[in-house]
């Protein structure tokens, strides 16, 4: 394990490890193989991605995922 997180949104929580992981994601390509470690469900888009920012502006957040 490289010790790095990807943090992201999508619709589709498999489909998009997936492509992580077969390299078609151009910002984790050479990185992998990815594991998910923890997602969160959001009501609306503009709440999953209000999350992504605070999540990626402050990366001592994502330490629950791990836990």
């Amino acid at each position: 394990t490289t010790g790095r997180f990807y943090v992201g949104v999508t619709g589709n929580v498999q489909r998009r490890l997936d492509r992580h992981n077969r390299g078609v994601i151009p910002s984790t390509r050479g990185r992998g193989p990815w594991k998910l470690v923890g997602y969160e469900s959001h009501r609306s888009l503009s709440e999953a991605r209000s999350r992504e920012q605070t999540l990626k502006r402050n990366p001592r957040m994502r330490l629950f995922l791990i836990k």
